[in-house]
């Protein structure tokens, strides 16, 4: 029988041992240390038929590693000084970490977002000294990003990769930030609209389906423009109660608007369409559909139909996307048409919400309240959820009229 008992009995630092049934020997290699890869070294093979060697070797290798990096372990360079060196994943690392101000102070979904940019970023750039992102470099990459990803791809990863260069520029590892002032294309604002005969298509697609979270959540962004973050993360069954408005006695939605920093409560009244089927929501938490709620009132509203579990955005995507292509196999205009109309997402549902009501006579300020942001103020959300109108327009023009005169009495 195979002695399995490691063939060096002391092994040098970073000396790794390792048995290989396949090939019926032993591995042996020399591996550095976490704050040694930021240095950029690599893993050396040793030779499992010269033991002293290789272990000999193994300590020569560690010797020099500290020689780069200081004389033992309470020498090793930090982070700072490795990004200094030139690493632009050691940047990113420091950036990314959530003691971090700059990072800490977004959103979690602007949090989320850039990771995955950065994670894109790192694979290009990964080995490349902060130093040589010049400005001209840059911009030859937007350019290339320009022509694979579109306007707005190639703009989300430039961002990305400015914030992160803002901060080696405060941690004085560059002079400046080279990222900024790269003229970019502004992408085209998304202006698809949904029409009343393709959100029926989509109400329907999603009862074949048997998803009535689905068929709740696009209530709430047709009927009432709310996020879909704050239709799935932050609805609660508590959340919703009987309320005294101006209009009369309604449900009410008590929520925390996702993107809203200044954690302001908001009291929304729901929608007439919208309140059946919140309560049925509710009624099948009560009942016990789900034996992994808890029937409290931070159960969430909004769950994963087939499992139960809580719905995530990902999630609820991937459902909207199935709803989507069977909706378009009644109407067609849901699934768009080339170079003509976009397919219909989600988000579009609260685009259309703001505009129905503007069409109503709704001021723009009061949009605004059931929006939960500025588009009546900031010309560029103006533009997302209140671009101009035909109609509107031709309304403004037919108030204008000239005074009659007074006829004169006889």
């Amino acid at each position: 029988m195979t002695d399995r008992k490691p063939p060096i009995a002391k092994p040098a630092a970073g000396l790794r041992q390792r048995w290989r049934a396949r090939t019926a020997d032993w591995r042996i290699w020399w591996e550095p240390t976490a704050a040694q890869r930021r240095l950029g070294l690599k893993v050396v093979e040793l030779d499992g038929n010269r033991l002293t060697w290789s272990n000999r070797k193994a300590a020569e290798l560690t010797r020099e590693a500290d020689k780069l990096g200081g004389k033992g372990k309470a020498s090793k360079p930090t982070r700072l000084q490795a990004a200094a060196r030139g690493s632009i994943d050691a940047v990113c690392s420091m950036y990314l970490d959530p003691k971090n101000r700059l990072f800490h102070k977004n959103s979690e979904a602007h949090k989320k977002n850039l990771r995955y940019d950065i994670t894109r970023i790192l694979k290009v750039w990964g080995g490349t000294p902060v130093r040589a992102l010049t400005k001209p470099v840059i911009y030859t990459w937007y350019e290339s990003l320009l022509a694979d990803l579109g306007a707005r791809g190639a703009q989300r990863l430039i961002v990305s990769l400015s914030a992160v260069l803002t901060y080696a520029e405060l941690k004085g590892l560059i002079e400046y930030n080279p990222a900024q002032k790269i003229r970019m294309e502004s992408p085209a604002a998304r202006n698809r609209l949904v029409s009343w005969a393709e959100f029926e298509a989509l109400e329907r697609a999603a009862d074949q389906l048997a998803l009535p979270s689905l068929r709740l959540t696009m209530a709430l962004s047709m009927f009432m423009g709310q996020r879909v973050t704050d239709c799935i993360v932050n609805a609660t069954a508590g959340a919703f109660g009987q309320h005294q408005f101006e209009t009369g006695h309604a449900l009410a939605w008590t929520l925390k608007r996702s993107k809203d920093r200044k954690n302001k409560i908001s009291r929304l009244m729901v929608h007439p369409e919208v309140a059946p089927l919140v309560m049925a929501a509710i009624h099948r938490i009560r009942a016990g559909d789900f034996p992994c709620h808890q029937i409290d009132p931070e159960a969430p509203l909004v769950v994963a139909d087939r499992t139960g579990a809580p719905m995530t955005k990902d999630r609820h995507e991937k459902l909207f996307r199935q709803v989507r292509d069977l909706a378009a196999k009644s109407v067609p205009s849901v699934a768009g048409v080339p170079g003509k109309l976009q397919p219909v997402q989600f988000r579009d549902l609260r685009r259309t919400f703001s505009d129905n009501a503007r069409h109503a006579g709704i001021a723009s300020d009061d949009v605004d309240d059931a929006l939960g942001n500025t588009a009546g103020t900031d010309a560029s959300l103006r533009q997302v959820y209140m671009p101009g109108s035909d109609q509107l327009a031709a309304s403004a023009i037919s108030a204008v009229q000239r005074p009659q005169e007074k006829k004169r009495r006889a």
